[in-house]
């Protein structure tokens, strides 16, 4: 009762099967279409003190590394918002430019650290300046900048930056990470020392960022070792009037593979 043409057919089906299969794991895309994206919110970015100064350890588990987690939620929390990351030490410059992808700055916070600026120092007029230039163009829409640093050994040069944010209505808020009364560096296992052979304690400079603050119409949020900086930054920048941001438009292929697996 053997048929060979039966058993042709199956073997025929079979590799038509499998064949079928591996197309469709292959994702063939054909065209292209346009997707538009209507987004409601403001416009933040987030400038970031990797000095050394930021691994003191009155914050746990640094300075930096709270700082980081205070970030890390930001753009969890921030979800229509579009923000950039700017680091900055003895100068600044722009890590993430400004997107509704805020994906991508969590991505990039894990290899911030100290080390990756070789000029030391806190060049907060720098920052502020960097953080303005990583805006939009866009018209109409609010803009906000968040600092988060130890405000220590800043360069000076402040004055003429806040002015200009504050002409063009951009609210500066200041997080100051550790306490007023310091803490050492420890580097390796020693601390860190000056030419004197004296331990180097760190200290927070509270009335620099307040002073910032004042002039901008922000707020100043005080980073400790519980989360109510990040909940009362939340809360700030959630009072701020949403706007239409432009459109992210792009293009996408239709894909073909359900074709090939019904």
């Amino acid at each position: 009762d053997y048929s060979p043409k039966r058993a042709s057919i199956k073997f025929a089906l079979l590799i038509s099967a499998v064949s079928l299969m591996i197309l469709a794991m292959a994702r063939p895309q054909l065209g292209t279409r346009l997707k538009t994206d209507q987004l409601s919110g403001i416009e933040v970015v987030v400038a970031l003190d990797v000095s050394n100064s930021m691994m003191a350890q009155d914050v746990e588990p640094t300075r930096l590394d709270k700082a980081k987690l205070i970030i890390f939620s930001l753009c969890n929390r921030l979800r229509n918002d579009k923000i950039a990351l700017v680091v900055f030490a003895g100068n600044a410059f722009l890590q993430v430019p400004i997107s509704a992808d805020n994906v991508s700055i969590s991505m990039f916070l894990d290899g911030i650290n100290t080390g990756m600026i070789q000029a030391q120092g806190t060049a907060i007029a720098d920052a502020l300046s960097v953080s303005f230039n990583s805006f939009t163009t866009q018209k109409g829409v609010k803009r906000a900048i968040v600092v988060i640093t130890d405000g220590e050994d800043h360069q000076g040069g402040i004055n003429d930056v806040v002015k200009e944010l504050k002409s063009n209505n951009i609210v500066v808020y200041m997080l100051g990470v550790g306490e007023s009364k310091g803490a050492p560096l420890k580097i390796g296992n020693d601390y860190l020392r000056d030419v004197d052979g004296k331990i180097v304690i760190s200290r927070l400079n509270e009335q620099m960022c307040k002073d910032i603050t004042n002039k901008t119409n922000g707020t100043y949020i005080h980073v400790d070792n519980s989360n109510s900086a990040q909940e009362q930054l939340i809360t700030e920048l959630n009072q701020i009037q949403r706007t239409n941001l432009e459109a992210a438009s792009y293009e996408d292929y239709n894909e073909l593979f359900p074709w090939l697996i019904v």
